[in-house]
């Protein structure tokens, strides 16, 4: 595992309740203009709601290019108004990566007192917010690089710091107000052109197109900056002394479960690791494979053949707590066993060589206390080496 790999590993996850489609023309478009204004930066949404480009347009006249938006209620609060964060751009400049995105609040607001935005642009470290920053939850994901970038943060006290983030200040609070932000990242690769951006709650907006330098006009980033009027000043000086970036990269693990729930896998850009489930494949108390079995395990056995790098496939045999020590390692060395036996002849067409354990109830994945804890814990693992550009 190389060096900018060392970090947390982060999952991507992925949700429907967002706005996304085709790519715009490029970041570009996300300038705005250089006229300001007086006038309180009011917006509106044209375009399909689920194509791009879609725009966001301030009450000066200023289209500003939106790749996805958000609506978040903070604190979970029903009966309040509704937040929208937006996304405007991903910029790659010298020592790090720059997401802007907006915030405000929708036209229902209704009555609200000053507004406490801290849910949508605090930053939360250990269950406690900081007070003050960017959205905490913005994270760049680079499929090619197999890696996730968080924010840059200050590594002995874990938060966002000034030079890494726009600070949130006097937020506008009237509704259909947005006010322009941005948020810090380490470097991407050199060879990565678009990325999928995290937003709050990790609502995530695909393919966005990498751009090249800081958006114009940049006006004080301690300010509030209303959308359309320019955007938030960063220092390059101070991003391109970050301290310990490393920190803010994390290997990315994709988890993908089946629609029948059978199979589980778990996915780094070096290596595959399939759960299937045993009482799929075995009756209780048994080795002997049921007749779901085979489907199950050659479906497996295609995708071994289709990716493996070569090596090793390793079957691994668990169990849940239920009975003695010895026995279950017994039960679950047969089960493997018998998992191997339908997987070697794909194993072979790839040149790998079958590797079988059983580890019995050693270790568990879930709460052996519970019924759905011990069905989780039977289980027959399937671990392959990756074959580079073989991911899906």
């Amino acid at each position: 595992m190389t060096a900018t790999r060392t970090g947390r590993a982060a999952a991507l996850v992925c949700a429907a309740a967002l706005v996304v489609g085709l790519p715009a023309a490029g970041p570009a478009a996300g300038a705005a203009s250089t006229t300001p204004s007086d006038t309180p930066s009011t917006t509106s949404t044209t375009g399909p709601s689920r194509g791009f480009p879609s725009t966001v347009t301030t009450s000066t006249g200023v289209e500003v290019t939106t790749y996805g938006t958000v609506q978040v209620r903070p604190y979970q609060d029903q009966g309040g108004g509704q937040a929208t964060v937006a996304l405007h751009a991903v910029q790659r400049v010298d020592g790090g990566t720059v997401v802007y995105f907006s915030v405000g609040w929708d036209d229902e607001a209704g009555e609200l007192a000053p507004v406490d935005m801290s849910e949508v642009v605090a930053t939360q470290i250990g269950g406690r917010y900081s007070g003050g920053g960017a959205v905490s939850g913005v994270r760049v994901v680079e499929r090619g690089a197999g890696r996730v970038l968080s924010t840059l943060r200050e590594p002995e006290r874990g938060v966002l710091t000034g030079p890494f983030a726009s600070r949130s200040g006097s937020f506008p609070t009237e509704p259909g107000q947005m006010a322009a932000l941005f948020a810090v990242l380490p470097e991407l690769d050199p060879a990565t052109e678009t990325v999928d951006v995290q937003l709050a709650y990790g609502l995530t907006v695909p393919d966005v197109p990498v751009g090249d330098g800081l958006l114009e006009p940049g006006l004080p980033a301690d300010e509030v900056v209303p959308l359309g009027e320019g955007w938030p000043e960063v220092d390059l000086d101070e991003v391109a002394a970050a301290p310990e970036p490393e920190l803010s990269v994390h290997e990315l693990v994709t988890v993908l479960q089946s629609l029948d729930l059978t199979t589980t896998t778990t996915e780094t850009p070096e290596q595959v690791s399939i759960d299937v489930a045993a009482d799929v494949l075995f009756a209780f108390d048994s080795a002997d494979l049921t007749p779901e079995a085979t489907a199950t395990l050659q479906s497996v056995g295609a995708d071994v053949v289709a990716r493996a790098a070569g090596g090793t496939l390793q079957v691994i045999g668990h169990t849940d707590s239920e009975g003695s020590d010895a026995y279950n390692r017994d039960l679950s060395q047969r089960r493997a066993e018998a998992a191997a036996e339908v997987l070697t002849p794909f194993a072979q067409q790839v040149g790998l060589q079958v590797a079988v354990e059983g580890r019995g109830e050693s270790e568990p994945v879930a709460d052996n206390g519970t019924d759905a804890g011990r069905q989780a814990n039977r289980r027959v693992t399937v671990t392959f080496d990756v074959a580079e550009g073989a991911r899906p």
